[in-house]
């Protein structure tokens, strides 16, 4: 090792031997941070399948306020199919957003009055044509906080078998395929499945296999 960097780390560890570590983060996490009060909420923009709202919240302590942008959108499902020799369910399907097509599972916007699993079995059966002896929900995620107010559920179906007609929304063209437990987590690991909810569905499925 270099004299320079032998100093450095002597430094370094002088400091931290002084100050604790659990000191320091001590002083870090004091309190929780405060929870922003909404204050107005109007309509900035109607996409169809969701809603910009344009959202003032404000810090009471800090007497600060502004504005912010939020997806008002229905909450999802997103469906592991397991069929009975535990192939799971895949489809390919063209995705506007990327510009490319993209393997994931079965999902879709839930319907007002539906549970994710009336959802889950839904959009498995229209996409697919499976149907399952049994459902569950595995979790339930914010998919992304920062700018969505809705929720992802994770359903799990097993014994899933082709036996319904596909019912495709208009602007859908899905291939279905078939694949083992371990090809599919080899795809999440290389990239060829990229769809950040599959891949989270994925992660949640092993507590049930």
């Amino acid at each position: 090792m270099q004299p320079e960097t032998e100093g450095f780390l002597l430094k370094f560890r002088k400091r931290f031997d002084s100050q604790p570590m659990m000191q320091i983060l001590s002083r870090q996490m004091q309190h929780e941070p405060h929870i922003w009060k909404k204050t107005a909420s109007t309509l900035h923009a109607d996409c169809r399948i969701f809603k910009i709202q344009k959202v003032r919240f404000q810090h009471e302590l800090r007497a600060t306020s502004g504005d912010f942008y939020v997806m008002d959108t229905p909450d999802w499902v997103h469906v592991v199919a397991l069929t009975p020799d535990q192939q799971i369910v895949m489809v390919k399907q063209f995705r506007f957003g990327t510009e490319n097509l993209s393997w994931e599972i079965p999902g879709g916007l839930m319907e007002p009055g539906e549970s994710p699993v009336e959802a889950g079995l839904r959009e498995l059966r229209e996409e697919t044509g499976y149907v399952g002896s049994s459902c569950e929900c595995m979790a339930s995620i914010a998919p992304n906080p920062a700018i969505q107010n809705n929720r992802c559920h994770f359903v799990l179906v097993r014994d899933a078998v082709p036996q319904e007609k596909l019912d495709w929304d208009e602007h859908e063209e899905i291939l279905t395929q078939t694949l083992s437990l371990e090809t599919a987590d080899s795809w999440a690991r290389d990239g060829t499945i990229f769809h950040s909810l599959s891949i989270t569905a994925l992660f949640f499925l092993q507590r049930f296999c």
